[in-house]
């Protein structure tokens, strides 16, 4: 999916807009400095400080409005360079935090972490339509752990292939929650942009680049080398 800003949106429209608005302004002002001073009372003249500091005042947002368009399309160009680095992202398997991971084959596999001194641990998993589908225990030992799902529900029928969501919940002995950091794995399949922030579509799902833990290259297969002729000569 591609977001198209419209150009009035765009940050160098903006700023384009303003500069000539205060420029429309400013001549505006200058006209009637003029028409005033052309019908002064040569006798009483008028106090040119009010004019004076007006001129300096829009000088100044002048210049603000500059810089600040400068500085928008310096945004620009760094979030340019940070869409193409997230380029090298396709096609790699990546883990990051996330709670996401499409059932295949009724098969689905999640990672998470927890603290230390969980006496209890649970899962739940949801569908797509937020329906919860299945409840269970799951391992409490410090550190990152791996569950794996059957696709089954807790009356043992097999749900639908598609994505799904998990929730891990973790208690010590004393009923306190124990953290837990859900993990998600898959391949990177696309890339998008989002209010100037850069986004991996992961499992079905958009997960923000700075969530990224670790990185692995595609699998590549090697070719087969032929088999050597055992032919006589």
């Amino acid at each position: 999916m591609e977001i198209t800003p419209s150009p009035s949106a765009l940050p160098g429209n903006r700023s384009t807009n303003a500069v000539a608005s205060l420029a429309d302004d400013f001549n505006t002002f200058l006209t009637l400095l003029t028409t005033q001073l052309q019908h002064q009372d040569p006798l009483a003249p008028m106090d040119s400080t009010q004019f004076t500091e007006q001129l300096v005042l829009f000088t100044g947002v002048e210049q603000a409005i500059r810089t600040n368009q400068h500085l928008e399309n310096l945004i620009s160009v760094v979030q340019v360079n940070l869409t193409t680095a997230a380029l090298g992202y396709l096609g790699t398997t990546i883990i990051a935090e996330g709670d996401t991971a499409p059932l295949t084959n009724g098969i689905a596999q999640w990672s998470f972490t927890l603290g230390a001194g969980a006496a209890s641990a649970s899962v739940s998993i949801f569908n797509e339509e937020g329906e919860l589908v299945f409840t269970g225990d799951a391992p409490t030992q410090q550190g990152e752990q791996i569950f794996r799902w059957d696709g089954r529900d807790n009356q043992a029928v097999l749900q639908p292939d598609g994505t799904y969501t998990i929730s891990v919940f973790a208690h010590d002995a004393e009923g306190f929650s124990v953290d837990a950091t859900t993990l998600m794995n898959g391949r990177v399949t696309g890339i998008e942009t989002i209010d100037g922030e850069t986004f991996l579509f992961v499992n079905g799902s958009t997960i923000s680049v700075g969530k990224v833990l670790s990185v692995n290259e595609p699998l590549v297969a090697e070719e087969e080398t032929p088999p050597e002729d055992g032919g006589a000569a």
